[in-house]
Formats: C-alpha cells, structure tokens, sequence
C-alpha cells in the first residue's frame, strides 16, 4: 500500500493515521487517569503511561519502519519516533507539568525535612523532563529546574533567618556544610547533572553570602582572632602573595588590591603596608621593563641576543629571599651586564641585588628525535648550558663551576636527572644524588609536548616562615618595651609585662613568656640583671620644647626600634656604621637628622653589650664590646 503508484500510494494517508491514533489513545485513556490522580499517585501514574507510550512508540516506528526510511526522508516530514513523542508532549506533558512540577518540589521539601521519600519516582518524573526535549535541556530548565532553584532559595532563606539567631557561628557553620553535602546528594540520586552548580551556588548564597556579616561578627566566630594573632599565616599570605605577583599567577591586580583593602580596614594599616607596596611596587618594575625595551630598541648594539624580562623590586616590601653568588654562564652574563648598564643610566645611588632563584627560563633543547623547549629555573638553565662545552662533567666539576651550595646542587641534578623528565643521565643509575656522580646530556630524551615545565623538588617554607615570624615579634617586643619605659621612667617588672602584652595585642597575642625571656637590660657598663624594679635617668626636659618632643616622640621609637634591629643582627658595630644603617632603614620613612636618643639595649640572648655616654641633650653610642 506504500509501494504504489499514485494514487494507489497510501503512505501518507498511513503517516497521518499514525499520528491520529496516538492523539486518540491519549485523550481517551492517559489524560483521563492522570487527571482522576494528584501529588505522588499521579507522579507515578505519569511515569508508568510515559514508559508505555515509549514503548508503543519504538515498536510502530519498528513496524512502518518503511515510512521512516523512504516516504519521511522524501518529504522531509518529522520521523515517526518524533511525532510519538511530540503527540505525547503536546497533549499530555503541557496540560500536567505545572501540577507535577509542584508535586516534585513538594517531594524534595519533605525530604529536606527529614522524610522519607521515593528516590527513584523523583528520578523517573525528572528524566521525563530530560527526555521530552529530545537532546536539549530547555524543557528541564524552563519547566522545573528555574522554580526548583527559586523554591530552594526560599526554603533556606526561611531556615538561615532562624539559625543565625539560634546557633553559634560553629554551629550554623556545621549546618550549612551538612546542607551542601545534602543537596549533593540529591543531585546525584535523581537531578541532573548540569544542576550542580547552580544548586550549589544557590544555597551559598542564601545560607553564607546573605548572613556573611552577621556570622564574621558573632560571638567565638573566630574571624578577628584569626586576622589579628596568626603572624604565621600573615606571612604565608605574603609569600603567596608574592609569589603570585613575581610569576605572573595573579588573575586581576585590582581583585589583589580589594582584598588588601577590606584586610587593612578590619586590622589596620600596619597588617598590610607590605603588601600593598608589592602590589604598588610590581606596577613600578612593569614601567621599568617597558623602559628597558624601549632602550634596547634604540640601543640594537647592546641587545644579548635574549629575550629578557626583569623585575626590579624594592627590598623592604617583599619576603627576604637568599642571595647567592651564582658563577652565571657566558649566555646568561651578558643579560646580566646590558641590564645593568641601562639601570646605571637611570640611576647610580642604588645598588642592583640578583635573586636568581626566582628567575624562570626558556631554553632550547636539541634532542635526537625533535627540539622541545624546556621551561626551567634560572639554576637548572645554568647547568645544562654547561653541557653546550662538555659532554660529561661530574658532581664536583659541576659545583665548582657554578659555586653553589651542596644542598642546592643535589636539588637541581635530581629534578634534572631522576624526576619525571630526566634530561640528563647519571651514572650510577640510582634515585639518590651523591658527589661521586657523574652526568651527561640525554639527546635520547622525548616527550610528547613541545614545551614542558620542569619542576624543583618543593622545599617546606613552614619553618622558615615560623622563624621570620619569631624574629619580627623579638622585634616588636624590644620596641615596646623601650617605649614603656622611656615613658614610665620606674616600673614594676609585672606591670612592664601587662603593659607591654596591651600595646602588642593589636598587632598579634604576645607570649608572656617570650616577654620574660626578652627583658634583660644591660647598662652602667657591667651590670646586667633581670630586676624587680628598673629606673633609667633621663636628663632633665625643657618644657618650652614639650611640644616639639611630642612631635618626634613617634619617630625616635622608630629610631630606637631601628638600632634594636641592625644591633641584634650586627652584635658588633662601630658608632659611625651605625649611623649609617640607621639612616638607611628609616629614609623611607621619614629625613632623619640623626640625633640618637637611645636609652638602652635590649638582648635575648646577653651576647652583645652597648656603653653608652649620656650628654647634654641625650645619649651617644660610645663604644661597643662583647661579653
């Protein structure tokens, strides 16, 4: 009947007839048993007719299958698979997806509080959803998942409201990772996929982002506790940061600059001076590199041949890193010496300091089978460009001629020879570095990529970190102390202790027992112990200066600080050297006519004792010796 000739063809009066059919089963037995059932009976009523109706649907489509395959292609009419489904949309799924779309949030509510429901009839009654907008998601989204997620927002928006004023900051903290974990779930047991983060984004918002400042402000929240006392992450956060700027990981300067600025207005401008001045000083070297450029364009002579980026860092803002006096190859000491000398034309008061260990090089490796380049530290450069001249150097050929340290050379051969890219090869073949080893250049070596990044075996900065953070409160402390008692003049040991925790407790929570281990004076020559009681003569004060004194008060404890600091790192140093640093340390924050008003020297560990010769108009550093 569908292979004749017109107009004994009846293939589409059979396409139309299969259409009709199923629009007469549907409005004559499925609507009317959906429309007699409500809530979770219709769910399942509705999940039952639509397993039927794709079952009715795949075995006619098998049985005209002719009509799909000849008369459908020719006239480019929609597959009998399509007009199944789209029968079923049509007339079924828009007269009853609002009502099961209620019906399943109702469900999911129920869950949320505590209920038991049917997992697996939510899975069936949303796959439903899925599959109606045959391989597209907007029938999900437009019908469910937009008024799922509005009724999400609400549901959490009801119980944040109570549990900010119930709970503890811990508590509702708990709550909310329990909440997440929840809706996790339900994603993984019956929504789709591409519902996750939306969901998830949702109930952060209602639950964290809505009540964020109520819950940093509560009580035991531990948000200003942990801003204020943790030195430790304070300077954690600096090197990361640093090391974002320095390697270029940082995603927005003005994203670094927000955060810096809610940081200082919750703790202060001394919190984050540092930091700002890395982010301002990063700014200033990326004008300087612009300038370096522009000189070497104008300059073709004094070009290395090198493509070369430097940046040019002021010391006091960022995290000390060693300096080593590394035997640079001929390559690389030509970038070195054309920097310099358009620096020097910039500036000659300022002294040029190379951290070659931050530095990161692309070089060119020339293997049998491709060149590959090679992404390295300034270190693991060095040593392979001294394979350009020799075929095999040993451990302490290689050590001899780049003068490094024997724990920075271990590093570096085994990352270059034992890791996962092994460009180099060693004899004897161990996973152990040793000084009797010997190397040479892998010209067998291959890799897939063109470019690789070899990495440095990491190095635990914890506990260096640990002991800067130790160092700058010693600091802090000698500081407080001198200040206490050049005001106090008389003051009882205890009361010392309990004023000098009051003036740190700003900056971090200060140990009492560092204090007690710190405040030991040393004065009148030989006399040193830790007394109950402690007077310092000051000489006799002008009041007509009072005012002026008022005026420097704050910078000679600056100065004070500064003496602490160059003469616990020094032990021994002469007056006029002392001056000097001095001045140098403090120039940047303010012209210093240096006068010194210093009272007494303040050690930990009694290595160092300072004479000092009191004079008209205050005290002068005499003479230095060590006990």
């Amino acid at each position: 009947m569908c292979t004749q000739k017109p107009p004994h063809d009846y293939s589409q009066q059979l396409y139309d007839k299969y259409r009709e059919d199923f629009e007469e089963y549907i409005n004559s037995t499925v609507l009317p048993s959906l429309r007699e059932k409500h809530d979770e009976f219709m769910l399942r009523e509705l999940v039952k007719r639509w397993a039927n109706h794709k079952v009715m649907v795949r075995w006619l489509s098998r049985f005209f299958h002719y009509l799909d395959r000849y008369f459908i292609a020719r006239r480019s009419l929609p597959a009998l698979n399509e007009v199944g489904l789209t029968c079923f949309r049509n007339q079924v799924y828009n007269d009853v997806k609002d009502e099961v779309r209620d019906a399943v949030i109702k469900l999911i509510d129920k869950e949320r509080e505590g209920e038991q429901v049917d997992r697996a009839l939510l899975k069936n009654v949303l796959d439903i959803f899925v599959d109606i907008g045959m391989g597209k998601m907007e029938q999900y989204e437009k019908d469910f998942e937009s008024s799922f997620l509005k009724d999400t927002g609400g549901y959490y928006s009801r119980k944040a409201s109570i549990w900010i004023l119930e709970d503890s900051c811990p508590d509702y903290m708990l709550k909310c990772e329990e909440c997440l974990k929840k809706e996790r779930e339900r994603v993984s047991h019956y929504l789709h996929l591409s519902s996750e983060p939306k969901l998830v984004e949702k109930v952060q918002q209602e639950l964290l982002v809505v009540f964020a400042g109520q819950l940093l402000e509560k009580e035991h929240s531990g948000c200003k506790a942990l801003l204020r006392d943790d030195k430790v992450d304070d300077l954690s956060r600096m090197k990361k940061l640093a090391r974002r700027l320095l390697f270029d990981r940082s995603a927005n300067d003005e994203h670094e600059r927000s955060i810096l600025t809610k940081l200082k207005q919750q703790c202060g401008g001394q919190f984050t001076s540092k930091m700002e001045g890395m982010v301002t000083d990063l700014t200033l070297a990326r004008e300087n590199q612009t300038s370096f450029e522009d000189y070497l364009s104008t300059n073709p002579a004094a070009h290395p041949g090198i493509d070369l980026t430097v940046t040019v860092l002021t010391t006091g803002f960022w995290p000390s890193y060693k300096s080593f006096d590394l035997n640079l190859p001929a390559e690389m000491v030509k970038c070195v010496e054309v920097f310099k000398g358009f620096y020097e034309t910039k500036t000659k008061h300022r002294k040029l300091t190379w951290i070659y260990s931050l530095g990161t090089c692309h070089i060119n490796g020339k293997f049998e089978q491709k060149t590959i380049e090679l992404i390295v530290s300034t270190y693991q450069a060095a040593v392979l460009l001294l394979f350009n001249s020799s075929n095999r150097l040993s451990y302490s050929e290689i050590m001899a001629q780049l003068n490094l340290t024997h724990e920075d050379l271990v590093r570096l051969l085994h990352s270059l020879s034992c890791a996962k890219y092994k460009i180099l090869t060693k004899e004897p073949n161990t996973r152990t570095i040793s000084q009797t080893d010997s190397f040479e250049f892998n010209f067998k070596f291959t890799d897939r990529m063109r470019r690789i990044k070899i990495p440095l075996l990491p190095v635990d900065e914890r506990k260096k970190v640990v002991e800067d953070v130790d160092k700058d409160r010693r600091y802090a402390i000698d500081a407080a102390i001198v200040r206490i008692m050049k005001s106090r003049k008389v003051l009882g040991h205890q009361q010392l202790v309990s004023e000098c925790v009051e003036q740190l407790s700003r900056m971090f929570k200060p140990n009492t027992r560092t204090i007690s281990q710190t405040d030991s004076f040393e004065f009148n020559s030989k006399f040193t112990d830790r007394m109950r009681r402690i007077k310092i003569p000051l000489p006799p004060v002008d009041e007509r200066k009072k005012v002026v004194e008022d005026v420097d008060k704050d910078r000679r404890y600056a100065i004070d600080a500064a003496i602490v600091r160059i003469m616990k790192s020094r032990k021994v140093l002469a007056h006029q050297q002392l001056v000097s640093e001095c001045v140098e340390q403090l120039s940047r924050m303010f012209k210093v006519i240096f006068a010194i008003n210093f009272l007494l020297l303040i050690t930990s560990d009694g290595t160092c004792s300072l004479i000092l010769k009191q004079l008209r108009s205050g005290w002068k550093i005499s003479s230095l010796e060590t006990i």
